[in-house]
């Protein structure tokens, strides 16, 4: 067990490697690497979990013995209380545009959702392919994107609908978008919810299918002409993250403060906050 758990360590994929020990007044809770951070197989999350620690001393100090340069180890005890959780369904459609169909890379515009969603890394699943909608609506024009959501949804129709979101997907390579997505989380299009984004951009992605979830805007900015339309704002969403965000995948840590992913601020470096997360935890359980 402790040489799979040290194989899954995001920050320490090699079992050799070590970490160097400071005191907790030097530790920057935005550095990936001034903490063990580790996953844990789902296998061994169940009853009493014991993390054995190994400690050594770097060089000898004056006064200590010898002997304390051999290794020492502890561990300790933690009860555990784990539920697996639901997989988020997904039905693609591939949207032509401007002559253009998407790349079919479909595994890279997941995986902003599988780093932010409370999903197992294998909990996106595609259930179903719809096909391809071609659209003729100038994109480069704004209420033009409400238009192409709404014929997204009534091209599903007909469709078994074993999804929980509809995700259609444009070509990264059309120029001129006004927007890299749209998605409403007020039932109107249909059902399941439908979501648009273009493939390239994974973060929108994320923000989008969380629209189609029923997640509204966090009011972030406030105001201003950045700002979200106030009909589409939930006052109670957390609008920036409230601890450090770790991308286990990308193994960067993005700093409390940063903007919450249904927000509009730092658009291209959102990341999941804790209330949001929790939400989708809801939502999909």
């Amino acid at each position: 067990m402790e040489k799979e758990l040290v194989a899954l360590s995001p920050v320490s994929r090699d079992p050799s490697k070590v970490f160097a020990a400071r005191p907790a007044a030097a530790i920057d809770r935005a550095n990936a690497f001034h903490t063990l951070t580790f996953r844990i197989p789902w296998g061994h999350v169940v009853g009493t979990l014991h993390l054995d620690l190994e400690t050594r001393l770097s060089a000898p100090i004056a006064g200590l013995p010898g002997s304390m340069l051999a290794k020492h180890t502890t561990s300790a005890a933690s009860q555990v209380v784990a539920s697996p959780r639901k997989n988020l369904r997904l039905a693609i459609m591939m949207v032509q545009y401007q002559g253009l169909s998407p790349m079919l890379k479909v595994t890279g515009v997941l995986d902003e959702l599988r780093d932010m969603y409370p999903v197992a890394e294998d909990g996106v699943v595609i259930t179903q392919w719809l096909g391809t909608h071609t659209t003729t609506r100038d994109l480069s024009v704004e209420r033009n994107w409400g238009e192409l959501l709404s014929d997204v949804a009534e091209a599903a129709e007909g469709w078994p609908q074993s999804y929980d979101v509809l995700l259609a997907l444009l070509p990264g390579g059309g120029t001129g978008y006004a927007r890299g997505g749209i998605g409403n989380a007020k039932v109107q299009y249909g059902w399941p919810p439908p979501s648009v984004a273009v493939e390239s951009r994974g973060e929108t992605v994320a923000h989008e299918v969380g629209h189609a979830l029923g997640m509204w805007h966090a009011s972030c900015p406030p105001s201003g002409p950045d700002a979200p339309a106030a009909e589409t704002v939930d006052g109670t969403l957390v609008t920036r993250l409230e601890e450090e965000g770790f991308s286990v995948r990308e193994l960067w840590v993005l700093p409390r403060g940063r903007g919450s992913l249904m927000s509009y601020c730092d658009n291209g470096s959102r990341w999941v906050s804790i209330d949001l997360w929790q939400r989708l935890y809801n939502r999909l359980a």
